[in-house]
């Protein structure tokens, strides 16, 4: 990538001091000037602009009407509904149903249900719904 500067360099004023006698030593460029502050200045004021207005796309993301933040809920609100049914599957597996978790999964498919308009997936909420308060109602437990 070329980068083309609108502003011509000059080279450094004042005298070259040399090192050593005889050996090409190296040179060094004078202290900056004030005028050399001023110019770095300025940029770093077109910057400080730049990462305001990254800053303010970054708060704008995460308003509550953006449809991303509605499917990372969802992605969310999936994923512990699956965690409280692979608990489930660990408690039958070793004997008993954890009744906790069982009513965990009962408020974890109300949630869901609320923010679902796909019917088939509406269809899968209500067998997973059914399931669970028939294995409450046979430990006397209901919602």
């Amino acid at each position: 990538m070329k980068i083309v500067s609108s502003q011509r360099t000059a080279p450094a004023k004042g005298p070259a001091k040399k090192s050593g006698a005889g050996s090409a030593g190296a040179v060094f460029a004078p202290a900056f000037s004030s005028a050399d502050t001023q110019s770095t200045g300025a940029a770093s004021g077109v910057s400080s602009l730049t990462s305001i207005d990254a800053l303010l796309a970054v708060q704008g993301a995460d308003a509550p009407d953006d449809p991303l933040m509605g499917r990372r809920r969802a992605i969310d609100n999936a994923s512990e509904t699956l965690d409280v049914l692979d608990d489930i599957k660990l408690g039958l597996l070793a004997g008993e149903v954890p009744i906790s978790k069982l009513t965990e999964l009962l408020s974890h498919v109300a949630n869901e249900r609320s923010e679902i308009e796909d019917p088939e997936l509406t269809h899968v909420l209500d067998h997973i719904d059914l399931r669970a308060q028939v294995e409450l109602a046979k430990y006397g437990k209901t919602r």
